[in-house]
């Protein structure tokens, strides 16, 4: 769990994806992931506890659940958002303009790559 946020990696990752793909059911983000549903079950059923997202009837399939962020989670997110960019400016700011340069070209091979 991380000091900054409360939050493990996967759940952060977990919020990140909810925020950018609302109304996922457990089964897309499993897809999304390339994990279990159970595994990520386990995931969600952690955020729901935390009252970071909710789950709401799937209006397409009545036997499905859709996962949103819920109010809290919204906030939690734009404050571990807000914490990892802060972070990441400390980080980059250690660097000199030509090593930015060399990460900025790292960071675009590995983009075009995948």
């Amino acid at each position: 769990m991380s000091k900054h946020t409360g939050a493990t990696p996967a759940q952060m990752t977990t919020l990140l994806a909810i925020k950018h793909h609302p109304n996922m059911t457990v089964r897309e983000l499993s897809a999304h992931f390339g994990i279990s549903k159970s595994a990520i079950t386990k995931i969600v059923d952690e955020l729901l506890a935390r009252n970071l997202v909710t789950r709401e009837p799937d209006p397409e399939d009545r036997r499905s659940v859709s996962i949103n962020l819920s109010d809290d989670g919204r906030s939690q997110f734009t404050k571990m958002k807000n914490q990892i960019n802060a972070k990441l400016a400390t980080i980059f700011a250690a660097l000199s303009d030509d090593e930015l340069e060399q990460l900025r070209g790292i960071f675009n091979k590995i983009k075009e790559s995948s």
